[in-house]
């Protein structure tokens, strides 16, 4: 992708928004996903080759094409936003992706390099560097304090989880420093993956690593004791309101707004579709296992 929005040697906000307003991957209507949510799975995913979803991907599954759509919203968005220093912050887990590869790499002998991708802030090879030589410094002070003494660590789970914290804290400073607005949004929007995070941990059996350590450092206390007593549904539900709700508050004072809320969505699009698709792979199981009794 190498789009062309330059207004006197700079991309601007009117191509940006042109761009997404034309683009052929656009965020799904929610027509779009009752209908997949109606299909059975072949179906739903004759739908999506029809909804133009999952381009390229690398076969025909439903995670396949999920991972195929954000990596082409990721570099699309990098290609056409005018300010880098808005952007970074809002890749700050496909930074952690990377990095998470390479420090469990280093520990398991693995090659990841067919794993990783350019779709952070930082280049995928900047983050090899960092974690072969224990060296976190290129990243920046933050972060070298936030990751400081992480190859230490040989517990995946607690790699994973300093990484996701460290990453993310590092996107609210820079947020902080451009845009309240987009500082708040990624609030909420931590604040939201904690609670689904919280979700999942409910499930697992037996003993459950629930300490802070699982979650990101945001503020989210006042919903722990109110989202036990709610369904997964409900709380699903009310994450996804928050977030639509700071996505809109946005567009009355931001002009990276369009950009944001094109990404994000596409985000919350992808979360939907793994449901979906994880829902109707269990109905499936259920129904092979009931046949066979």
């Amino acid at each position: 992708m190498n789009l062309s929005g330059n207004e006197f040697g700079k991309k601007s906000y009117g191509y940006a928004i042109g761009c997404i307003k034309a683009t052929t991957h656009p965020v799904l209507r929610e027509e779009q996903i009752r209908r997949l949510e109606d299909a059975d799975e072949a179906a739903a995913l004759k739908l999506l080759e029809e909804y133009n979803y999952g381009t390229g991907a690398e076969g025909n599954s439903a995670e396949a094409r999920i991972e195929a759509e954000m990596r082409y919203t990721v570099a699309f968005i990098k290609d056409i936003a005018p300010d880098a220093a808005l952007l970074g912050p809002m890749l700050f887990e496909e930074d952690a992706r990377n990095l998470k590869l390479y420090l469990k790499a280093k520990l398991t002998g693995q090659d990841v390099s067919g794993l990783t991708s350019d779709g952070g802030q930082y280049p995928a090879e900047l983050m090899r560097i960092c974690a072969e030589t224990e060296d976190f410094s290129l990243l920046g002070a933050g972060l070298e304090k936030d990751l400081d003494g992480i190859q230490e660590e040989t517990d995946p789970f607690v790699i994973s989880s300093r990484v996701d914290g460290a990453m993310y804290a590092n996107a609210l400073r820079a947020a902080k420093k451009n845009s309240k607005m987009l500082y708040d949004l990624l609030c909420v929007y931590g604040a939201g993956i904690n609670r689904l995070t919280a979700l999942r941990l409910r499930k697992l059996p037996g003993a459950v690593k629930d300490g802070d350590s699982c979650y990101l450092p945001v503020a989210w206390e006042e919903y722990r004791v109110k989202d036990a007593e709610k369904t997964p549904e409900e709380v699903r539900a009310e994450v996804d309101a928050r977030l639509g709700t700071a996505l809109y508050d946005m567009r009355s004072g931001e002009k990276f707004a369009p950009i944001a809320e094109y990404f994000f969505s596409k985000r919350r699009e992808a979360q939907k579709l793994r449901l979906i698709f994880a829902e109707k792979a269990l109905a499936k199981i259920t129904r092979d296992h009931r046949e066979e009794s």
